[in-house]
């Protein structure tokens, strides 16, 4: 049997749950054995819709065949997807192109590549979008490391995607990160410490308290998940999590919200919002001096 998706016109972080359960049931199994994807309505693509569609692409594209349905129309929307580099693996015949400045281009990351990716790729972007050329962004890098580290140590798969978006009108850089492993929730529930019974926002929120872990790995004693919430200290930015049926959003140092939805994200999603214009995100940028 054969089914065909048309992606939405819009594809954001509130609908990527949604969208990802047309393709995959809860066990992460295609609903079909061939999927044609309508790629032709899209106008406008946050990068979290980029990760998504990436991730999916990648899982159905090891269990069945898909196809990629392209007009040929020459929309910004289908142009934005084409320049992130969501197609660079799909469709091999696309004249790949130099990729716009404002763009971290996307990556699948391997939970062992982090490091240099990050060094050679992640930094030098930080550097090139706020003009900060010293600093070394200790808090984003502290952050990503840790969502690196739960995928490796909670998610049962071993790699990320990675995608990021400069708006230089708004002073703000996307940076979204997301895995199609098991999902916080599931991981916690695996490990046999906390009630089943608790929802999965509950147990995201869990997730979220000091010392709390799975204890998946030797020394993982749960500094983590509040090591990525201490990000948002002083405004510096706002970061979304889903996993599973859970929705957290973190502003100010605090757990904003929280609840369920009716879709299963069949892996963990973070999406951080920085605000490049408060001076609270820089590392200290000493000056060198020079006496002549």
């Amino acid at each position: 049997m054969t089914t065909d998706i048309t992606l939405p016109n819009r594809i954001t972080a509130n609908n990527v749950a949604a969208l990802a359960n047309e393709f995959i049931d809860i066990n992460k199994r295609p609903k079909d054995d061939f999927i044609n994807i309508d790629i032709n309505n899209i106008s406008f693509t946050e990068p979290a819709g980029v990760v998504l569609l990436f991730n999916l692409f990648k899982l159905l594209d090891d269990q069945i065949e898909i196809c990629i349905i392209d007009n040929g129309s020459n929309n910004f929307g289908k142009q934005y997807l084409f320049d992130s580099g969501i197609f660079d693996d799909f469709l091999p015949e696309i004249i790949k192109k130099y990729r716009r400045s404002t763009i971290l281009t996307l990556k699948d990351i391997g939970t062992e590549e982090y490091y240099q990716w990050h060094n050679s790729i992640l930094l030098q972007w930080l550097r090139s979008c706020t003009n900060r050329y010293k600093n070394d962004f200790t808090a984003i890098k502290t952050t990503i490391e840790e969502i690196f580290n739960n995928i490796k140590d909670h998610s049962k798969v071993n790699s990320g995607s990675a995608y990021g978006q400069y708006y230089p009108k708004n002073d703000e850089l996307v940076i979204v990160l997301a895995d199609l492993g098991i999902g916080i929730p599931t991981a916690l529930r695996n490990s046999g410490k906390f009630d089943y019974n608790l929802s999965d926002s509950e147990l995201i929120l869990k997730a979220f308290e000091e010392g709390v872990s799975t204890e998946s790995t030797p020394g993982n004693r749960g500094a983590g998940l509040p090591n990525i919430k201490r990000l948002t200290n002083n405004r510096v930015s706002t970061i979304q999590v889903i996993s599973n049926c859970g929705r957290l959003n973190l502003a100010n140092g605090k757990i904003v919200s929280s609840g369920d939805s009716i879709y299963n994200y069949s892996g963990t999603f973070f999406e951080i919002r920085i605000d490049i214009s408060n001076s609270s995100l820089y590392d200290d940028e000493a000056e060198e001096d020079f006496e002549w």
